[in-house]
């Protein structure tokens, strides 16, 4: 018997980093669901990103937990994004997904900062997520504006992210109280 593909939510997550992990937490949101943008700063990585969470999901399809028919409406739920800007537009939620370097982490949550505050998003309607294994929420996000820094907040997946349905949130020194009751 297959796992269940969600309805589909009013809940737009992007992802950034279209690595092997970046797209698996891509296909299991969008089976959640969710509508997701995909980036990532290579255009090589990028463009790979679709053929990357298709081929996760036939797999799937091989293993009897999805069916064949689930795989062109799950992808129809991801859009490719060309900038970070354009990731953080409609984004809710934004998870980081890249390889574990202090500083590139740290250049990044700078930017969705100031991409936030540039645009005036409202911190109750984005949460700025990390998904980082082995690196301090807090030293990614000491440098991050001010304003955006209470929503900052790190989201582990458990190997092999899919059907999984718990996910280990980390706070840091910054966090807002509420921000992981949202």
């Amino acid at each position: 018997m297959g796992a269940r593909v969600h309805d589909e939510v009013q809940l737009t997550v992007s992802v950034v980093g279209c690595g092997r992990m970046g797209c698996a937490i891509a296909g299991e949101f969008v089976r959640r669901g969710c509508r997701v943008a995909l980036y990532d700063h290579t255009e090589y990585t990028r463009n790979r990103a679709l053929q990357t969470v298709r081929a996760f999901l036939y797999d799937h399809v091989s293993s009897g937990y999805l069916l064949r028919l689930d795989v062109e409406e799950l992808i129809g739920r991801i859009v490719l994004v060309h900038s970070l800007s354009e990731a953080l537009e409609r984004a809710e939620i934004v998870i980081e997904s890249i390889f574990e370097d202090l500083q590139v982490k740290k250049d990044l949550f700078n930017q969705m900062g100031e991409i936030c505050k540039q645009r005036a998003i409202s911190t109750d309607q984005v949460l700025l997520c990390s998904n980082t294994m082995t690196l301090s929420m807090s030293a990614i996000t000491e440098d991050v504006c001010k304003e955006y820094r209470g929503v900052c907040i790190g989201m582990r997946f458990l190997h092999p992210v899919w059907f999984i349905d718990e996910v280990e949130l980390t706070d840091c020194d910054y966090t807002r109280r509420n921000t992981s009751a949202n």
